[in-house]
């Protein structure tokens, strides 16, 4: 979970893995920050959270494939859920 991000993120490795980079299946592209200009490929997923199906997008990027965590999910996909953070 990134909080500070809005729309979810796949790395690149992994949705290639899926195959989910595919020209055909790409639905836009995006900057993946605003003082960037390389624009970002942004795909269609489908995935569960807490037994509820959800359908999004999420940016394809790079800076995910080395780190541990190859999804991280925004705002956007968590509004529904209580998050709750506990030491």
């Amino acid at each position: 979970m990134n909080t500070s991000r809005f729309r979810s993120a796949i790395s690149q490795a992994f949705a290639s893995e899926l195959g989910l980079i595919d020209v055909d299946d790409l639905l836009w592209f995006q900057a993946e920050s605003e003082n960037e200009e390389l624009k970002a490929p942004v795909v269609e997923v489908k995935f569960r959270l807490k037994g509820k199906i959800i359908r999004t997008q999420m940016i394809v990027t790079k800076k995910l494939n080395k780190r541990q965590h190859k999804i991280e999910l925004g705002r956007k996909d968590l509004k529904d859920f209580v998050i709750r953070f506990e030491e």
